[in-house]
């Protein structure tokens, strides 16, 4: 099976023995198919070609050759291998890890960790009058500091009874497309307006910054590399079929660049890894916007995007040089006004921004 994909300046080729191995990734990115509408930004795009195949056991994107999980781990193996391929392609974006809202040519990022309801108060926004151009990566340009619409599925917490007809089953979320659940399309690049940055998590400051990492036998490695490094703890714990799995904990925030650089050498065992924020959402009694400081901004932007794309464009452009990342995010943003969001619930938080963001 061949299928070729635009994604923003990638044209991403993929072929396999095996179409079940590609199917997860294909349906959630199935808007970026060549011959859909708005699938990328296909004039100059540079082409990156990956042979996944299943008879042989391997994996192949031209920079390197993996030997794929056995049974059942194989398929999420495969969708990890060209998730970190595709994000090793798209040198000229930062993938944040951010909700985008936009109305008459401004936009808004809606930037926190996992659960704190980005995808949730997008789209309430979305009711009230708002586009909604991505709800978890948000591609930042660098060449002029534009966010592209990226019209990759909703995850939906699985079991919210939402995801009905074609959606894409995938860890603890169904993957549906926007239409499906009545958004509308992704629209077009817009310049920030304003960063919000939310956690529902504490009351006041910063939370370590916490990874769970799912590793395969072939990065075995990975758990004692990341121990030894100096404020990481890292608790392993046996998971299903071999593999390993990693809390990691960085209380150091001078160690989020060699945790990374070491994420990035275990690239090709690693089966999937997420944010583990260890405490329960707790909301505010009412909404409070907050105006905070840009660099303060940048900084909770830059960690929550290595916090969800540990191997992103950002830290290969740079090297794994996290200051020389966060001063280029910061001349990207210079000007944008931020804030720092207690929500509510989300359907009153979503009242209270509309007003906010008139």
């Amino acid at each position: 099976m061949d299928q070729t994909l635009h994604i923003l300046d990638v044209r991403l080729e993929i072929s396999s023995d095996q179409k079940s191995l590609i199917e997860p990734f294909l349906g959630v990115f199935s808007a970026f198919f060549s011959e859909s509408e708005g699938s990328g930004e296909a004039a100059g795009a540079r082409p990156v070609q990956v042979r996944v195949d299943g008879a042989a056991g391997t994996y192949h994107d031209g920079s390197r050759r993996v030997a794929l999980a056995e049974g059942r781990l194989r398929q999420a193996h495969v969708y990890n291998l060209l998730y970190t391929t595709l994000v090793r392609a798209l040198g000229g974006y930062y993938l944040l890890h951010a909700a985008v809202v936009a109305r008459a040519d401004r936009a808004w990022i809606l930037s926190g960790p996992s659960g704190s309801g980005k995808t949730s108060l997008g789209r309430a926004l979305s009711e009230r009058g708002f586009s909604l151009l991505t709800d978890d990566l948000a591609p930042l340009a660098v060449a002029d500091g534009r966010l592209h619409p990226f019209p990759r599925r909703l995850g939906l917490a699985r079991g919210a009874g939402e995801a009905t007809g074609d959606y894409v089953r995938l860890g603890s979320k169904d993957f549906v497309a926007a239409a499906d659940v009545g958004l509308a399309g992704p629209g077009k690049p817009v310049r920030p307006a304003g960063v919000v940055i939310m956690n529902p998590y504490v009351g006041a400051g910063e939370t370590p910054l916490r990874l769970q990492v799912g590793v395969l036998p072939a990065a075995a490695f990975l758990s004692g590399r990341l121990a030894a490094l100096p404020g990481v703890t890292v608790t392993s714990t046996p998971g299903h079929g071999g593999v390993e799995l990693l809390s990691v904990t960085v209380i150091d925030g001078t160690a989020v660049a060699a945790v990374m650089a070491e994420m990035d050498a275990a690239d090709a065992g690693i089966l999937f890894h997420g944010h583990h924020h260890g405490q329960e959402r707790r909301w505010a009694r009412e909404p409070r916007l907050t105006p905070m400081p840009l660099r303060e901004a940048a900084i909770a932007l830059l960690r929550e995007t290595l916090n969800r794309e540990p191997r992103a464009a950002l830290m290969v452009r740079h090297g794994g040089r996290a200051v020389s990342a966060l001063m280029e995010l910061l001349g990207l943003l210079v000007g944008v006004p931020c804030y720092r969001l207690e929500p509510a619930g989300i359907a009153e938080t979503a009242v209270f921004l509309e007003k906010k963001f008139r």
